[in-house]
């Protein structure tokens, strides 16, 4: 005969059965797998207790314990919701394959105006695309150099790129002044961690670095932050530092877990070497490199204080976040990245860009966060606000500011245009 006891036990795991069931779909099958054990285990804790307290008559271990697995129950559905509406929040952003696909509808549909060319490649053989933009292809105006992507898990970056596209078919037959440049936009300078951020465990969304091998056992943050990697400036960044360890029995540093760590040397990833090589041979007349979600319009240098009157004209970027201000109730600070950041960063793009190739007009575009008042300020949110927001709210004005750039300064360095 079947005990009360046993009875209450099977109910139990018939409820657990249930639950388990019902949150086991292709999202958040993996957290179900991982916390099943522990569920398991406090349910085969209860029917041993049951079955002692009533050998024992003490039927308060069966509600105390019972108590405790419908907390457990509870708490396990919660977790699983926040996951969950964690990764409904991120929803909307392009896998890598999907914007190599859009850009090339885009370059079909508009084979007048744009040209894509695979500029290199990254460690893992992706394909680094340069879309070429340009109401003139016979003849190459000035030429606009737009990054994204450099950082991995700042998805609205290249998403921003999208959008660039998108408005340049759209406005450049109506817009002469944009007639008079050659856009030339790389949507994902680090596709390799980009994939890696789209897969997997939710954690695995903010990789910043590519996907080289620092020495670091966290896949998390081994790799090589690409925008540490060029010359000017080269290891100085003093985050980098704070976050190295020292290694045992030496005076050395290891840095290779640090989320800015460098490299060996500059231009040691295949990434930044396809950056150098391309930005040579075409040497932007203005370059800007597109981040998130410090919200700011910056302009080097980035490793230093600007000199005396150091390319004023160029660098006072004041009016365009003026105009965004004004225009669409959007506030950017703006200035040189090394006071708007409070710290100098070595081994900077921009910094290169401008040292190196002498390009005077070289801009940082930190976009504004699409977190909402209320939202939890975690780092998923920060990077990868919902997609809904980024394309409605953050990235329209921003394109609106870029146009401005363009256009003011091309009537500031180019009058007989």
């Amino acid at each position: 005969m079947t005990s009360v006891t046993e009875l209450e036990t099977a109910d139990v795991f018939d409820m657990w059965e249930i639950l388990n069931t019902e949150s086991d779909n292709e999202e958040n099958l993996q957290e179900s797998e991982n916390k099943s054990w522990c569920v398991k285990w406090f349910l085969s804790m209860w029917a041993q207790l049951s079955l002692k307290s009533q050998d024992k008559g003490k039927a308060k271990w069966v509600v105390t314990v019972t108590v405790l697995i419908v907390i457990l129950f509870l708490g396990l559905v919660l977790i699983s919701v926040r996951e969950t509406e964690k990764r409904k929040e991120v929803e909307g952003y392009p896998a890598w394959e999907e914007i190599v696909n859009q850009v090339k509808r885009i370059e079909e549909n508009h084979s007048e105006l744009v040209s894509v060319q695979t500029i290199g490649r990254s460690l893992e053989g992706k394909p680094i695309q340069r879309v070429s933009v340009s109401a003139k292809p016979e003849s190459k105006g000035p030429l606009v150099w737009i990054v994204c992507g450099l950082h991995a898990r700042e998805w609205a970056s290249p998403l921003f790129c999208l959008h660039i596209l998108n408005g340049l078919v759209q406005d450049l037959p109506s817009e002469s002044e944009l007639q008079k440049v050659t856009f030339q936009v790389v949507p994902v300078a680090n596709p390799d961690s980009y994939v890696f951020g789209m897969s997997g465990d939710l954690e695995n969304r903010l990789k910043r670095k590519n996907m080289a091998d620092s020495g670091c056992s966290d896949p998390l943050h081994n790799g090589v932050d690409l925008n540490r990697n060029f010359p000017v400036g080269f290891n100085l960044s003093l985050r980098s530092l704070r976050d190295c360890t020292p290694v045992r029995g030496t005076r050395d540093l290891f840095c290779g877990c640090s989320n800015t760590y460098g490299g060996r040397q500059p231009f040691s990833e295949p990434e930044t070497r396809v950056l150098r090589d391309a930005l040579t041979n075409e040497p932007p007349w203005l370059l800007l490199d597109v981040h998130t979600s410090f919200g700011a319009w910056m302009t080097p240098p980035v490793s230093r204080p600007s000199r005396h009157s150091e390319h004023k004209d160029a660098w006072n970027i004041k009016f365009v976040t003026d105009f965004l201000e004004h225009n669409f109730d959007v506030s950017y600070k703006s200035g040189e990245t090394s006071s708007v950041y409070w710290e100098m960063v070595g081994g900077t793009m921009v910094d290169w860009v401008y040292e190196e190739l002498g390009v005077v007009r070289t801009y940082i575009l930190e976009l504004i966060s699409g977190c909402k008042e209320g939202d939890d300020a975690d780092d998923v949110c920060w990077f990868q606000f919902p997609a809904e927001i980024a394309r409605e709210e953050v990235l329209p004005p921003a394109w609106a500011g870029l146009k401005l750039l363009v256009k003011e300064a091309l009537r500031q360095d180019f009058k007989h245009l």
